[in-house]
């Protein structure tokens, strides 16, 4: 996914929201943190690079998108990869 460069909470819908350039372009919303296995091992760099921003309400609504990017990390888990890596 190409343009990645900020991902927040919608404090509203709950959602994972990532964009282009801050906020202006929503490039896609993420609804259940498990849908992030579904990008490349580049993207998930991107998003451990670039800190979830949320408000300190929504601390436990981000865990889960968080442990998910870590957990595909330290185990080269996404899309591309072989189960015989894993």
């Amino acid at each position: 996914m190409e343009g990645i460069s900020f991902w927040y909470v919608d404090d509203k819908t709950r959602e994972a929201v990532i964009t282009k350039k801050k906020v202006t372009e929503v490039i896609v919303k993420v609804l259940d943190p498990m849908w992030l296995v579904n990008y490349k091992l580049l993207d998930l760099k991107k998003f451990k690079c670039y800190s979830l921003q949320y408000l300190k309400k929504d601390r436990e609504i981000i865990l889960p998108f968080i442990r998910v990017v870590q957990f595909c990390l330290k185990n080269k888990i996404g899309a591309g990869s072989y189960h015989s890596k894993i």
